[in-house]
């Protein structure tokens, strides 16, 4: 019996890189999991490799999108009886110094990795709550120490540390944890680092 077994986990940015992974490493130890993410050809993938090893179920939601957010929370609640464990996980990134980042691509990595876990946080927080869970926020060593050729994923890093520090005090008073832990670079790297303008890298 796994260290996890029976637990309801919700993992944003589910469908490649280190969120299949924690996926994975997570019905190996006896959750239940849904995993979100924007492309649904690279959810159904991740889903069937994912059934291979427990119960996993992909639902289509956008990190920057409030609505989304909410119904994805609710989905995943009414698929898994109930929620223990938020990963946030769901981050993009801009190949370029913050000086030569264009505001749009400001505007969506921070829509995605500041707001989306701002908001995936709250709507969670209902569900955990019922059961003292807990919160795991996707930092980076690059919002620890910075990286200017990647400036403006730096910055929003460095922001969900501070906020996974300012839900920490307020959630834990309600029974419920909350913590980031900063990966450094992990091969293959993410899916959703590109150049300005750039959804994916090529």
């Amino acid at each position: 019996m796994g260290e996890l077994q029976g637990r309801a986990a919700l993992i944003t940015g589910g469908t490649t890189g280190l969120g299949l992974e924690i996926a994975g490493a997570y019905l190996r130890e006896g959750a239940r999991v849904v995993i979100t993410g924007r492309d649904p050809e690279h959810g159904a993938r991740a889903e069937g490799a994912l059934r291979e090893v427990g119960d996993a179920t992909f639902v289509r939601a956008d990190a920057a999108d409030e609505a989304q957010i909410d119904a994805s929370v609710e989905r995943a609640v009414a698929q898994l009886g109930g929620l223990d464990i938020l990963v946030n996980n769901a981050g993009i990134g801009v190949l370029a110094g913050p000086l030569r980042t264009p505001l749009e691509d400001f505007d969506r990595v921070m829509a995605v990795n500041v707001r989306g876990v701002f908001r995936y946080a709250q709507a969670a927080m209902p569900h955990l709550q019922q059961r003292k869970g807990c919160m795991i926020h996707m930092g980076s060593d690059a919002g620890v120490i910075g990286e200017v050729e990647i400036g403006v994923y730096s910055v929003s890093k460095a922001a969900v540390h501070m906020l996974s520090n300012m839900l920490a005090i307020e959630a834990g008073r309600l029974g419920v944890r909350s913590n980031a832990i900063a990966p450094g670079d992990t091969e293959p790297g993410m899916r959703h680092m590109g150049p300005p303008g750039e959804r994916d890298r090529p």
